[in-house]
């Protein structure tokens, strides 16, 4: 469902809203700079979302085409771990000389 709870006040809240954004958009074409200053900063707000929004969607489409990155990482005593985002991590450790 896009909007669960969607109910009669917040349909008159966005209603309302955008009356007042429409009203000074109506200002601003009628010539008065403050409200085509407002009309200008509110339309740069959601072109700004907007572009997020294709930015983040074009990434992880490409992070799921490349696959998951394998880590690997040295520990203290000499051993590596391996991660990727697929599995979990393994340690591996390597053979000491006494052949423990």
């Amino acid at each position: 469902m896009f909007l669960p709870r969607f109910s009669l006040r917040t349909s008159l809240l966005i209603l309302t809203v955008a009356a007042l954004f429409f009203l000074v958009l109506a200002k601003g074409m009628g010539g008065w700079a403050w409200a085509f200053g407002m009309a200008i900063g509110v339309a740069s707000v959601f072109a700004a979302l907007a572009m997020h929004a294709c930015f983040y969607m074009a990434f992880t489409a490409l992070g799921r085409f490349m696959g998951a990155e394998e880590v690997v990482a040295r520990t203290s005593q000499g051993g590596t771990v391996r991660a990727s985002a697929d599995a979990a991590p393994r340690l591996e450790v390597p053979a000491t000389e006494d052949g423990a």
